[in-house]
């Protein structure tokens, strides 16, 4: 009996010897799991702070493309409205040279061939007219393509702003 009491007591004082280290073990797992928490919220708020700072950037981007768009339309409507006052000049020109061939007591041959040389001038106007109607169709088609990639541009912020917020209520909820 006496050995089976001291056998007790033995094992009585291993055992508590043996759980010192597994608490050990569970405080340093504690404060790991912890440690790793930590770790993945600064991460998190790294990539939200990047996704941010992404976001302002994409938007400063946009508004200066934006600007630049605008400049560009004015600058071309100022170029069209040049270019038209230069052509009602031009046609106000030969207008007054019209009458003035007309109040003149020439010969018919020679009116005629002065109003031949007035209609070649007024075709060469009108075909400068047309370029210049075709050229503002060019500018618009860039316009276009610039707010184009200014959506496409707007699309990806968008989607990474997206994903970082996914990202960030994953995290918050783990």
């Amino acid at each position: 009996m006496m050995q089976k009491i001291a056998l007790f007591l033995l094992m009585f004082f291993a055992m508590g010897s043996f759980a010192q280290p597994n608490l050990q073990d569970q405080i340093n797992a504690v404060h790991l799991a912890n440690k790793q928490q930590r770790e993945s919220e600064r991460l998190a708020a790294e990539a939200a702070e990047k996704a941010r700072l992404a976001e302002q950037e994409r938007q400063r981007v946009a508004e200066a493309r934006r600007i630049e768009a605008k400049l560009l339309e004015k600058r071309k409507a100022d170029a069209y409205e040049e270019e038209l006052r230069k052509i009602y000049l031009e046609e106000q020109r030969l207008n007054l040279k019209q009458r003035q061939l007309n109040a003149e007591s020439d010969s018919e041959y020679e009116k005629s061939l002065r109003m031949i040389a007035i209609e070649k001038e007024k075709a060469k106007l009108a075909e400068i007219k047309a370029k210049a109607e075709r050229a503002n169709d060019y500018i618009d088609q860039d316009l276009k393509a610039k707010a184009a990639e200014t959506d496409l541009v707007q699309s990806v912020a968008d989607s990474n702003r997206n994903i970082s917020e996914g990202a960030k209520v994953m995290m918050s909820g783990e």
